[in-house]
């Protein structure tokens, strides 16, 4: 039998043991990686909050920015919501009456950019043009800067992310799709898909320009009712600085 030297076990057993704490370590970082909107360290959305509450937030991305942002407004009235509406600069800025009506009804405007371009591939500084033209049109009506971004077409591409943190904004995607966009679905699969995948801190998104979304909404605004949950906004939700995201978009306060 061949006999091993106990030096040589020793420093194989070190070996193995610091190859574990280093494979731990990558694990650990990628799992957790630290938001800080100043400072632009994040390449991770937000798709929900770490929330004890029942609360979860709807959002619309307001594409067209017309009638059907309207129509939302009104029935959230009914329901006594305050939710959060995504729009495009250059679109508000030709509907100014209806940017200052969800302002002064008390839900957060968010923005996505000013063109409402695919970001994923352009350099740096049309990132920050596109961004801070938005938040032009939105000060002007709010008297403040928005904090919240959406990325058109849903690339949220490393550079796109940073930009916006770095720019003093939140990136903001979803954990629930509403399928509003979807034209050959109906509203009663959108809302079994929301209310079977709905949960404390989840972040809902609508297109509100879709066929079925009116619908749609009542009726998850009910089922919410009935399940006890409160709608509100992004920014009731959210942790303020410093907070972690996880790998699948989870914000939540750091561990002590």
């Amino acid at each position: 039998m061949k006999k091993w030297n106990k030096g040589k076990v020793l420093r194989l057993v070190g070996i193995g043991v610091l190859v574990c704490i280093m494979f731990c370590s990558v694990l650990i970082l990628n799992f957790y990686n630290v938001i800080n909107p100043i400072s632009g360290v994040s390449a991770l959305p937000v798709c929900s909050v770490d929330s004890e509450q029942k609360q979860v937030a709807l959002t619309f991305d307001c594409v067209s920015f017309g009638k059907e942002t309207r129509q939302i407004m009104n029935i959230l009235d009914e329901f006594g919501v305050e939710a959060t509406f995504f729009v495009p600069g250059e679109k508000a800025a030709k509907n100014e009456s209806l940017l200052s009506d969800l302002w002064s009804k008390g839900h957060d405007i968010g923005n996505m950019t000013h063109t409402y371009r695919n970001l994923g591939d352009v350099k740096t500084n049309v990132i920050k043009n596109e961004i801070q033209e938005c938040n032009n049109v939105i000060r002007k009506i709010t008297k403040e800067d928005s904090v919240l971004f959406r990325a058109p077409y849903d690339d949220y591409a490393d550079n796109v992310v940073k930009t916006a943190a770095a720019m003093g904004m939140y990136s903001i995607r979803y954990d629930v799709d509403a399928l509003t966009w979807k034209p050959e679905l109906t509203a009663e699969k959108a809302v079994h898909s929301v209310m079977e995948n709905v949960k404390p801190g989840s972040i809902i998104v609508f297109n509100a320009d879709g066929r079925f979304v009116l619908d749609t909404l009542r009726e998850i605004l009910t089922g919410l009712k009935m399940q006890q949950y409160q709608p509100v906004r992004v920014t009731d939700m959210l942790f303020e600085d410093p907070f972690t995201v996880d790998v699948n978009g989870m914000q939540m306060q750091p561990h002590s």
